[in-house]
């Protein structure tokens, strides 16, 4: 049964949604966690929950490895491993704080995950035991590995860049050119850098630096920004992540989704509003779909606010190929409804 171009998951989670990922080669389950405690994962062609998870501290972060197995970071430190055939987890590594991200390595077969209190921690998944603890100058706020690279975005607005293959030593140490707290970070496919987002509607797209010499200028830009009321209101961005065509989204507290081209600069399209903040965005392995987590995260304080809500959006080329020749030969796949309604 061909799915629908646009619809709403049943069964979301009953409060905020924190983190949701396809994982790689993976285009049917969807891996999902939230304030609410449970590890969820949702089959796309049934649109229901294939497996519920009860991990017992909010869950700050997942990671799958394939469609039968992941993992979560939970507020009280702990990190999971969870089998989604059987429901069955194990405890396989701890920190003293909240564990605020987790990200499995699957060049190296390991997991790391990255802490409020100021460690980074390398968990061997087949044994439960750790491969090392690693301190950082301050709390991490977000973290992600893409091959042999490890890249940590600390609170003292520090980026540091580790080679997995040798974590005693630093690859790179960078200081944020924008001025407040991180929210999401994301090497780059092209494994020349890095983009960030923060609290005060910023993102910024730096290189690495290989012989003192970083690969390309570094660029900063505004986004997530709403102007009404007579004064321009400003809300963080929440995610950023890459489409399998090389270009990339923002989204941010202010329910909305813009993708763009890291080679031209610009900005390529916003998408329509949805109901409350975007929590988190994830593409399924081939790039035709994105889940969007509708989920609100507390930008302006206490409020009424709408439930939270999985949504999942087919793509088109028009909205992420940056190369027009070849867009031009793909035109006719294209659609014209390519938004979300609140």
């Amino acid at each position: 049964m061909e799915r629908p171009r646009r619809y709403e998951l049943r069964d979301p989670p009953t409060d905020g949604i924190t983190s949701m990922e396809f994982g790689r080669n993976n285009n049917q389950f969807l891996v999902v966690g939230s304030w609410d405690k449970y590890l969820r994962m949702y089959d796309m062609q049934t649109n229901g929950v294939k497996k519920k998870i009860d991990i017992g501290t909010p869950v700050l972060d997942v990671s799958v490895e394939n469609p039968l197995k992941g993992y979560c970071s939970g507020l009280d430190g702990s990190i999971w491993w969870a089998d989604f055939m059987t429901g069955a987890v194990n405890r396989i590594g701890s920190h003293q704080k909240g564990a605020k991200c987790v990200n499995y390595s699957f060049e190296r077969n390991t997991v790391f995950s990255g802490s409020w209190d100021a460690t980074f921690g390398q968990w061997d998944p087949r044994s439960s035991v750790s491969a090392g603890t690693y301190d950082l100058p301050s709390k991490v706020l977000a973290m992600d590995v893409l091959k042999d690279k490890l890249a940590i975005a600390t609170a003292d607005q520090e980026i540091t860049i580790f080679d997995v293959r040798n974590l005693n030593k630093p690859f790179q140490k960078s200081h944020s050119n924008l001025r407040t707290l991180f929210r999401c970070i994301k090497i780059l496919p092209t494994l020349d850098g890095f983009a960030y987002g923060t609290v005060e509607g910023r993102a910024s797209v730096d290189s690495f630096v290989v012989n003192d010499e970083p690969l390309f200028k570094r660029y900063a830009f505004k986004c997530h920004r709403q102007f009404y009321n007579g004064y321009d209101h400003v809300y963080p961005v929440n995610a950023i992540e890459f489409h399998t065509e090389g270009t990339f989204i923002t989204a941010g507290g202010d329910g909305t989704i813009s993708t763009w081209c890291p080679k031209q600069r610009k900005k390529m399209r916003t998408f329509q509003y949805y109901p409350t903040s975007i929590s988190s965005v994830a593409f399924t392995a081939d790039g035709e779909y994105m889940a969007v987590a509708s989920s609100y995260t507390f930008e302006e304080g206490e409020k009424d606010h709408p439930p939270d809500a999985i949504y999942i959006q087919s793509v088109a080329p028009i909205d992420f190929v940056s190369d027009k020749t070849k867009l031009n030969n793909e035109r006719s796949t294209i659609s014209d409804d390519n938004s979300i309604a609140a």
